[in-house]
């Protein structure tokens, strides 16, 4: 294939393009883009490309016939500035007056970058990578609303909402193996959902959120809501999704079903983070009562219980607050500005009783950098992984074939045979799902795949998906013998 700049007149729109039945020649492939609702769509590319031109990351892939070249990736970009060189192209279609208009107040290009390949079945494969799905990392991976997000920066919408929950939930219950695995899922699969339900005043009014600009607090300890987090996430992680959440009838329903877990104000005391404070108060400034809200727009989190209001005026240390939204001196912290995780493999795993090989393999997973190794990460998964696995199912006497995939099915089998437990649920969903990204399949594809990248995201989130089966395994080898 070789790069080359070719004029706009001679590029050929495809008459055999799958976006549309076979055409007989250039005006009939063109009305085929602009029918239904592809003329709309073509109007608004236009305007893209007449404010900021053709997409420099993606290059129109052409094949030669004659004195032209055919367009086998690209047709709509290419349509799109041909209708900006030629409106008279988008006579008697919907958008005839509006490309009339923005092609008269814009400069259209006359020639382009563009990517030559000999034939089509040369182009052929590119052009399925494009369009056919991830195909397990080899085509375009799309990104989950988790990444868009924070690509975005964007946390008003619902999305953003979640967001800043799960990301909020995952810090409280950082040791919390059971709860992490569920927002895992959630954030994987029900985001949308979850924020459809904090974006409803009266769920947030239940479990005591509140949105404020760039800002989520907490009414009580998120820790102490331990149960109605729990049933939020596992229930989203499994049967209820967002058509179950659809309209306020049906987030009514189920916020009710929450509200005998909500705690009660009578029965627990709101608690609060101190307000931020570059001196002491003076000493003529009464303290606010205990159980109030504090003044002067402090965003709330929940108030330090204590026995009677303090008589003495000076300052008191604040002990540290138990919710992970404020630092060590109470003092608020946005969200979005929480220490991330840290981008390391199988973190804070401890596995005490399996084999020195597979303890030295930990250790080693643990350290390295992502960054700078992510293929050597991809294969110190698989490694650990499979040694665990395989040393449980040996030491514990289980029957199971060879094969990896088998293996772990027999170790989930024996450490939850109703098969209900959502410890093991992303494990299982990665086990029934052969396009899953934490599946075998992919986990074999990191090492044998050419074609597919390791990233180090993509690596981390692998690497939680089995943290929870290994060290639940490594608790079985506690009662035998050391290997």
């Amino acid at each position: 294939m070789e790069y080359k700049v070719l004029p706009l007149k001679r590029l050929l729109l495809d008459t055999l393009n799958p976006r549309h039945d076979p055409m007989t020649g250039q005006q009939d492939a063109m009305h085929a883009l602009l029918a239904g609702k592809g003329g709309a769509q073509l109007l608004r590319l236009a305007e893209d490309i007449a404010e900021y031109g053709p997409s420099p990351i993606e290059l129109p892939l052409v094949i030669p016939e004659g004195q032209f070249f055919v367009v086998v990736e690209g047709n709509r970009r290419i349509a799109a500035m041909k209708l900006l060189q030629d409106p008279t192209l988008a006579r008697g279609s919907k958008i005839e007056q509006a490309i009339l208009e923005l092609s008269s107040r814009t400069d259209s290009a006359i020639e382009l970058p563009c990517v030559i390949a000999e034939s089509r079945d040369e182009a052929r494969r590119w052009i399925e990578l494009r369009h056919n799905g991830s195909q397990l990392g080899v085509g375009v991976v799309g990104w989950s609303p988790e990444m868009q997000v924070r690509f975005t920066g964007i946390y008003s919408g619902q999305r953003g909402r979640a967001l800043r929950l799960t990301d909020a939930l995952e810090a409280a219950f950082a040791d919390d193996e059971e709860m992490k695995g569920l927002l895992q899922s959630v954030k994987l699969t029900r985001l949308t959902t979850l924020g459809r339900l904090a974006s409803d005043p009266d769920f947030r009014a239940v479990v005591g959120l509140t949105f404020k600009q760039d800002k989520l607090t907490s009414e009580y300890p998120l820790r102490a809501m331990r149960p109605i987090w729990l049933k939020v996430m596992k229930d989203l992680a499994g049967s209820v999704t967002v058509s179950s959440l659809k309209n306020k009838k049906q987030r009514g329903d189920y916020i009710e079903k929450l509200s005998g877990l909500a705690p009660h104000p009578e029965d627990e005391p709101t608690q609060s983070v101190p307000p931020q404070e570059e001196s002491p108060p003076p000493a003529d400034r009464p303290r606010e009562p205990a159980g109030e809200p504090k003044k002067g727009g402090q965003e709330t989190l929940w108030e330090e219980p204590s026995a009677e209001p303090a008589p003495d005026p000076e300052p008191v240390p604040s002990p540290r607050p138990t919710q992970p939204m404020g630092d060590d001196r109470g003092n608020v912290s946005r969200v979005s500005n929480q220490r991330p995780r840290p981008m390391r493999l199988f973190y804070g795993v401890r596995l005490a009783n399996v084999g020195p090989k597979a303890k030295d393999v930990l250790r080693e997973a643990q350290r390295i950098d992502l960054h700078e190794y992510p293929n050597a990460g991809a294969a110190l998964i698989r490694i650990l992984v499979e040694l665990v696995i395989g040393e449980a199912v040996e030491r514990l006497k289980w029957e199971a074939r060879t094969e990896l995939r088998d293996r772990i099915n027999v170790c989930l089998a024996k450490l939850d045979p109703t098969n209900k437990s959502d410890r093991y649920l992303p494990v299982r969903r990665a086990m029934s799902d052969r396009d899953s990204p934490f599946s075998m399949r992919s986990m074999q594809g990191y090492l044998h795949n050419a074609h597919l990248p390791a990233d180090p995201l993509g690596l981390r989130a692998l690497s939680e998906t089995y943290a929870t089966l290994l060290r639940d395994l490594d608790a079985q080898l506690e009662s035998l013998p050391r290997a």
